[in-house]
């Protein structure tokens, strides 16, 4: 993750994974009781977490149509 709009204020956890890299934090801000998480378990679990809804959604059919919506 690299920060390049700096002052960039996130009000959350930032984290990656895989990979730890996490650049321009500070002058970046993460706020409490928001932390950074670069490659460690919380990190690891939410990847596995997206894969898996990911995977789950992906051949879901979609019976809206939202041609023209913003």
């Amino acid at each position: 993750m690299t920060n390049t709009e700096s002052p960039t204020t996130l009000g959350g956890d930032l984290g990656v994974s895989p990979g730890t890299a996490i650049t321009n934090f500070p002058p970046g801000i993460v706020t409490p009781p928001g932390t950074t998480h670069a490659g460690d378990a919380v990190a690891l679990q939410a990847q596995s977490d997206v894969t898996k809804a990911y995977t789950d959604l992906k051949d879901r059919p979609c019976a809206n149509d939202f041609t023209g919506a913003d």
